[in-house]
């Protein structure tokens, strides 16, 4: 059993070398738990993934989308593949993610194209461990429309830190962490860049009102998953 276990790693090690995997650790669970979330999740997402394959160490997910020219006249067909896989370590799981697009042309030809998408990568980790373990939140959000070289943040939710440290609806966001978020696209911001949802160490934010920039450095605040909260309601 420890030869398999050793052998799952260093493929594991491999692939992620190979396309450029993504990783995340998620705490007190199980293979069978995190797979049968990512199984639920990708299908009601209504997106056009099919689960290709399943087993102990992870899954893979198909799509097969057609891909046309200028004019509209399809040149190919591509398959892309989604692949998740889940190692076992003690009470937690190592789960990575990596897509490879295949393209077959009309003319015969193939292409096969690692993704190799961080952002979107890393969003999907933070998902699925927020899901099991939960994440620390300021209770703000932000529009997807940049104004006066940030964003406008859309909404504050009432008792969380933004709203107690004195951030308001309609500021701007102006930088984060010291990095100024009109640079930068907004899904990014969601992602380890600017700060770790996991650990809840404080963030420094720069928020515009009425033209006058304010320093505010918040701690988030620890929110438990329904997951969490059901397994130690079943304890």
């Amino acid at each position: 059993m420890k030869k398999i276990f050793i052998l799952v790693l260093l493929l594991l090690t491999l692939c992620c070398h190979a396309s450029a995997a993504s990783s995340i650790q998620i705490d007190n669970v199980t293979s069978k738990e995190v797979n049968n979330y990512i199984v639920n999740f990708i299908t009601a997402s209504g997106q056009n993934y099919i689960l290709d394959s399943a087993t102990e160490y992870g899954l893979v997910f198909t799509a097969t989308h057609v891909r046309e020219n200028f004019l509209g006249i399809q040149v190919a067909t591509q398959q892309s593949k989604l692949n998740f896989t889940t190692i076992q370590n003690g009470n937690n799981v190592v789960l990575s993610i990596s897509e490879v697009a295949t393209l077959y042309y009309n003319s015969g030809g193939v292409d096969v194209q690692p993704v190799n998408d961080p952002v979107t990568e890393r969003s999907l980790l933070n998902m699925v461990k927020q899901y099991f373990n939960g994440r620390y939140m300021f209770g703000y959000t932000l529009s997807n429309k940049k104004v006066d070289n940030g964003y406008e943040i859309q909404a504050v939710e009432p008792g969380f830190p933004a709203e107690l440290a004195g951030i308001r609806k309609d500021d701007i966001m102006v930088s984060i962490n010291g990095q100024l978020t009109k640079k930068i696209p907004k899904k990014k911001i969601w992602t380890t860049d600017f700060f770790n949802p996991f650990l809840g160490n404080p963030v420094k934010f720069v928020v515009k009102r009425n033209g006058v920039e304010k320093s505010y450095t918040i701690t988030p605040k620890f929110i438990p998953s329904k997951y969490m909260l059901d397994k130690k309601t079943a304890e």
